[in-house]
């Protein structure tokens, strides 16, 4: 039943990650349009990697699943937290938190580096909101999230939003580039080569390397 879940998930996304790395150079697709596909296609790589490594979940919450619930997917992001993939120096990220009338749960792939002897890291993923739980107006989306750090003193300090998660979810029409122009004038770094180097580049190319997690 949960190998049934688990790859009608998978099948329901999947059409959009083929998309993704056929057309991402396609004149009429941005790259805003290609990093959004990237981040969908990470959700499917993440459940199929989990649906082929279930020794990784606890069985008994595994019997729990259903076609009607989510239980595969949420162990799934969990048991991913802290895992490298491959030898790319990425790794998985999960945070979960209730919240007003519902929960978040975050799954997410972060990496750091040095630039001009500054570390920063890149965390790139997408929050499963579940609102309303229960009642007639409960509602379920994925919001998309990616966001610049920089370490300092042992704290994480806030760069960068490349997304503005309170205009987006997964169904919204992608946005223009954004402006890194003030930012980067602020802390001294040039946010555009994150951009270009990190997300459009490197996310694409590591989540295609997330069947080899460890």
């Amino acid at each position: 039943m949960t190998r049934i879940l688990t790859i009608a998930i998978a099948a329901a996304t999947l059409w959009l990650a083929t998309a993704a790395h056929q057309t991402a150079h396609a004149q009429s697709i941005t790259a805003m349009d290609a990093f959004l596909r990237d981040l969908k296609y990470m959700h499917v790589q993440a459940l199929q990697f989990c649906d082929s490594n279930r020794n990784i979940m606890s069985a008994s919450d595994l019997s729990k699943a259903t076609k009607e619930n989510d239980v595969f997917e949420l162990l799934c992001m969990r048991a991913l937290k802290g895992r490298s993939i491959a030898n790319t120096g990425w790794t998985f990220y999960h945070e979960g938190e209730r919240i007003e009338g519902g929960t978040s749960d975050f799954l997410a792939m972060l990496k750091g580096f040095n630039i001009e002897g500054k570390l920063f890291y890149t965390v790139i993923g997408h929050r499963k909101i579940k609102q309303h739980i229960g009642q007639p107006n409960a509602r379920v989306f994925y919001q998309p999230r990616a966001t610049l750090y920089r370490y300092v003193d042992g704290e994480m300090q806030h760069v960068f939003e490349f997304i503005d998660p309170q205009t987006m979810n997964w169904n919204s029409p992608a946005p223009e580039k954004p402006d890194f122009s003030a930012a980067s004038k602020q802390h001294s770094v040039a946010i555009d080569d994150v951009w270009n180097a990190v997300l459009l580049e490197e996310f694409g190319q590591t989540v295609s390397f997330i069947s080899a997690t460890q």
